[in-house]
């Protein structure tokens, strides 16, 4: 599982119109990062190429600006039923929005064991750090 995790509960006024979803943060360490960008570099190719997989197996991948933060927001949703992450979203940020795709990619399939997010045992957003 890794580590650097929390959550938290989207409710929507209407909770009948909508389903409750779990936000899942993966941080990565500054060897992490190091790590990732090297990927990202001499591979990113690679690891952009399992989207379709990722989408073929119950994910959705969003993009989104941030213009507050000036930056893209890739957000991957599980809506498999029976996957582990079914209902999380992890979101991954970066100043090129190929790059923020990249880094969702990264952590889900070299951060996490087997893909899992763990979110089933993470703590309330409000442990964030």
């Amino acid at each position: 599982m890794p580590k650097n995790t929390g959550n938290s509960r989207s409710n929507s006024k209407n909770q009948q119109d909508w389903q409750k979803f779990d936000f899942v943060e993966i941080r990565l360490d500054e060897k992490e990062k190091a790590t990732f960008k090297k990927m990202y570099a001499d591979k990113a190719q690679e690891l952009l190429g399992v989207v379709p997989e990722l989408l073929s197996s119950g994910y959705k991948l969003s993009l989104t600006w941030d213009e507050n933060n000036k930056t893209y927001i890739a957000s991957i949703t599980c809506k498999a039923p029976l996957d582990p992450n079914f209902n999380y979203i992890m979101t991954s940020r970066a100043g090129d929005p190929w790059e923020a795709v990249a880094l969702g990619i990264y952590k889900h399939q070299f951060m996490c064991d087997d893909g899992d997010w763990g979110g089933d045992t993470k703590q309330n957003s409000q442990t964030w750090g």
